[in-house]
């Protein structure tokens, strides 16, 4: 039976990722690159500490771009321009509902995001669901960060719940692959912006209130089959 959900954060509980590919853009422009669309940065879309996806990213630009500095002038103009984003428009409307539902049927609830500590504080503080989570983790905590599991290992120890108790809530195709190299269950919030793969989740659902359901229905069966087995 399914007792900790184990929730990303960008993509999951705030609809943020557009934002950044806005910024993205802005910034595309403003450096004179606006002949560049600005979803070759989808690769970055969960990529935490120690990952490094540019390799991915110039291979849908032109061959001297490995080359003319851009990596180095777009990352130092974009930490230039950066600003934290409106978290409070962003959350997506269900959010707070369905965790305090979940925290109602006392499921254990840990935020596991490869983002910087800060950020993480900030948006769960200007969301109001700070006190929903038990665990709270960012992925600049540990030497490896998703795809690696140790984030949601490290979760599942501090919740004191076994693997197949925890369920993951990701996007990102780095996040499914961490959750699922944490022996754990993954549900997945629909992509419909960026083509992301997230094919190797357990479950699709459009937003956290079929993920309720879905919980409810698990917890069902799991009832019948533990009555059955005492008859």
């Amino acid at each position: 039976m399914i007792k900790g959900l184990l929730f990303d954060l960008d993509g999951v509980l705030i609809d943020s990722e557009r934002w950044h590919l806005k910024l993205d853009e802005k910034c595309l422009i403003d450096l004179g690159y606006d002949d560049i669309d600005p979803m070759v940065f989808v690769y970055l879309i969960g990529a935490g500490k120690g990952m490094d996806p540019w390799e991915s990213i110039y291979s849908k630009l032109p061959e001297e771009f490995r080359y003319n500095g851009f990596k180095e002038k777009f990352r130092s103009y974009k930490a230039s321009q950066f600003d934290y984003p409106p978290f409070k428009e962003l959350v997506f409307p269900e959010v707070r509902e369905v965790l305090h539902k979940l925290k109602e049927k006392n499921y254990l609830l840990s935020c596991c995001s490869s983002s910087r500590p800060e950020y993480i504080d900030k948006a769960l503080k200007d969301c109001d669901i700070t006190d929903c989570f038990d665990v709270v983790l960012s992925g600049h905590d540990f030497v490896r960060s998703k795809p690696d599991p140790e984030i949601y290992l490290t979760a599942m120890d501090r919740l004191k719940l076994r693997n197949d108790e925890c369920m993951v809530i990701e996007d990102s195709p780095y996040g499914i692959k961490a959750g699922k190299s944490a022996m754990m269950k993954v549900g997945c919030r629909k992509d419909h912006d960026f083509d992301l793969d997230q094919s190797e989740a357990d479950y699709l659902f459009e937003d956290l209130n079929e993920l309720l359901s879905l919980l409810s229905e698990k917890r069902d069966d799991s009832l019948a089959e533990s009555i059955a087995g005492k008859e």
